[in-house]
């Protein structure tokens, strides 16, 4: 019966499925679409049995299907199967073992409101500093699991987050906590330019290029301060929706076998569409198997007020931009 109504399977994804769905999974003949849902309808299943499959199926040969289950393994052990599995057990890479450790610690000592405040903030600017405890932060602020005093902790920390998809979520979820800065005091300030390419390198470098350095995700910048002045830059900086350059449009793209992908067209025709996403890969999507595509009015860049970037560290970020490199 579940294997001729897949389709309500992997919609429904019920508990006494695993053993079906992992089957599914670990057929080489089987359509690898069909396989990839079947892992991650598992990977919805918030019983033991579903943890046991899902290290079966890291345990698997086939690569693609071992880095499925792998990923599944390590969003699940930090929410719903967190207390599904002895994760201290497992006889992952030391290292990796040891920063998940310190992760569900972190975020153990956050939640317990017996622990002094103090305590309770330092383990907010220990989450805020990686990929993995900033989803953790997002993901419990969403569900008003954090007191208020907490929360305005870590709105701003989730700002400065190494990763640029949880800086874009942070934007989305809580936009800006941050002061308005006055456009004609930076702007008229002579800043410091060796410390702006600091800033650049810090906080830009991860989505644009200058010169031979930084990632062509963004546009490239090598010739920006060609084009615009000091009020061109901090226009551009401090609202980046409001002039979105042609071709950087971002796009939500939900498929039919119940993938999603977001980032920017590289091309497009009748049969298929090209996608760059945030992290600079690119995809190829059949267009007849397109459910929704949305395109984003918002820029992926965080503004001024996102960034979490003071007065001077803007006037030095101007001064670096427009300068002849």
């Amino acid at each position: 019966w579940f294997q001729s109504k897949f389709d309500l399977l992997f919609a429904l994804h019920p508990k006494n499925a695993v053993a079906t769905l992992e089957k599914i999974a670990l057929k080489p003949t089987e359509n690898f679409n069909k396989r990839k849902q079947a892992i991650t309808a598992i990977g919805f299943i918030n019983t033991q049995e579903a943890v046991k499959s899902m290290f079966n199926l890291k345990s698997s040969k086939e690569i693609k299907i071992s880095e499925m289950a792998s990923y599944w393994l390590s969003f699940r052990s930090t929410n719903d199967w967190q207390n599904l599995h002895n994760w201290l057990n497992e006889g992952d890479e030391l290292e990796k073992q040891n920063i998940l450790i310190s992760i569900l610690n972190l975020k153990q000592r956050l939640l317990n409101e017996d622990i002094a405040f103090w305590d309770r903030k330092n383990s907010v600017i220990e989450l805020s500093k990686s990929q993995t405890g900033g989803q953790i932060l997002i993901d419990l602020i969403s569900k008003n699991l954090l007191s208020e005093d907490i929360v305005e902790i870590a709105k701003p920390l989730l700002f400065t987050n190494p990763n640029a998809n949880i800086k874009f979520q942070a934007r989305n979820a809580f936009g800006t906590t941050n002061e308005i800065i006055n456009e004609k005091e930076v702007v008229n300030q002579t800043g410091n330019s060796k410390k702006g390419a600091e800033i650049f390198k810090n906080q830009c470098i991860s989505c644009h290029k200058l010169g031979t350095e930084g990632i062509n995700i963004g546009p490239d910048l090598s010739k920006i301060h060609e084009k615009l002045d000091k009020t061109g830059l901090f226009e551009a900086i401090n609202y980046p929706s409001s002039s979105i350059v042609f071709g950087f449009e971002s796009y939500a793209i939900s498929t039919k076998n119940g993938n999603s992908f977001y980032g920017f067209i590289l091309s497009e025709n009748e049969n298929t569409l090209t996608l760059k996403d945030l992290a600079g890969k690119s995809v190829t999507i059949a267009q007849n198997q397109i459910r929704i595509k949305i395109k984003d009015r918002k820029s992926i860049m965080p503004s001024i007020q996102t960034s979490g970037l003071k007065v001077d560290e803007v006037s030095d970020l101007l001064e670096f931009l427009a300068e002849k490199k």
